[in-house]
């Protein structure tokens, strides 16, 4: 190589610019991670309000001999349910969203290096969310479920 000339990389050139876009990328995720668990509290308090509504229901079943387990598998079912649903039409309505950016670009001012916003869908990271959203959902619908499985049908079909 000749004297008072250097060889750098593209990457070398715009690390800082990368740097900043992994460091928003964890961000994001982050967020979206945020977003699931206020949906999990959601599903927590509408399965909480669920059987404090189904108590007598849930004596009634007690009564007969239904198990607790039994009785926490069908709150659990459910809080799952929800979970599933509401994370299949998240994915549907994401990847949506992404391929009518990638049909129809978002024009970015002049300042950054490309002129429209990037979309990549990765199966990695669409995997990891919904892994997440199930598994929190999950979680959500466990204390519920053993609220309900624990109900004494004495003490719930004592005011009816």
């Amino acid at each position: 190589m000749p004297a008072g000339y250097s060889l750098t990389t593209w990457e070398e050139e715009n690390g800082d610019f990368f740097g900043a876009l992994s460091l928003e990328k964890i961000g994001l995720f982050v967020i979206l991670l945020l977003i699931i668990l206020v949906a999990a509290f959601n599903i927590i308090g509408t399965l909480i309000l669920m059987v404090i509504e189904k108590t007598r229901e849930v004596g009634i079943l007690r009564a007969i001999g239904s198990s607790e387990r039994t009785i926490g598998r069908i709150f659990l079912l459910n809080g799952m349910v929800i979970g599933v649903v509401g994370t299949v039409v998240g994915v549907i309505a994401g990847l949506g969203l992404c391929l009518a950016i990638k049909w129809f670009p978002i024009e970015l001012p002049e300042a950054y290096y490309f002129n429209h916003v990037p979309v990549k869908i990765r199966f990695i990271t669409i995997s990891a969310i919904v892994i997440c959203s199930l598994a929190i959902c999950t979680l959500a619908a466990l204390y519920p479920a053993r609220q309900a499985a624990r109900l004494n049908p004495v003490e719930a079909l004592r005011y009816d």
